[in-house]
């Protein structure tokens, strides 16, 4: 059986440090959304009339941009796989400004078939905030 080359070595080993800060970011909120749900149990009218001055299209609208630059994010990840640096920062570029870095990066050529795991992570943090936004988008603007 042949040795392990770069490209089927997983890439946890490597993030594990990101991996660790989404996961304690991942806790965080759901420890701060079952807390809450419990302070609204007490004063729901309290809850409800505050939820009224939100604006419910701002929300949507949010929630729309997130999920249309996760995507972007994931069609930079598969140009870069396939060596196209070019294709990736355009990507990039139209998924707001959390990604500058990886933009920057990218557009210099740093990432490539072999060497792309810097920008997964990337990918991999803002899936996450797109994970709580869709978690916090009902909760907070929809449910009553």
């Amino acid at each position: 059986m042949a040795k392990a080359t770069m490209l089927e070595r997983p890439h946890l080993a490597d993030d594990l440090a990101v991996w660790l800060i989404i996961l304690a970011e991942l806790l965080a909120f759901g420890i701060l959304f079952l807390s809450y749900a419990f302070a609204r149990t007490f004063d729901v009218a309290l809850f409800n009339a505050s939820q009224r001055t939100l604006d419910l299209n701002s929300g949507a609208i949010n929630t729309a941009l997130l999920i249309t630059g996760s995507w972007c994010v994931v069609r930079a990840v598969q140009a870069v796989k396939q060596d196209a640096s070019a294709p990736g920062a355009h990507w990039l570029l139209a998924a707001m400004v959390f990604l500058t870095i990886l933009l920057v990066k990218t557009r210099a050529g740093r990432y490539g078939q072999h060497k792309h795991h810097a920008l997964e992570t990337g990918a991999a943090f803002w899936h996450m905030v797109d994970l709580l936004w869709i978690v916090l988008f009902p909760l907070i603007y929809v449910m009553r």
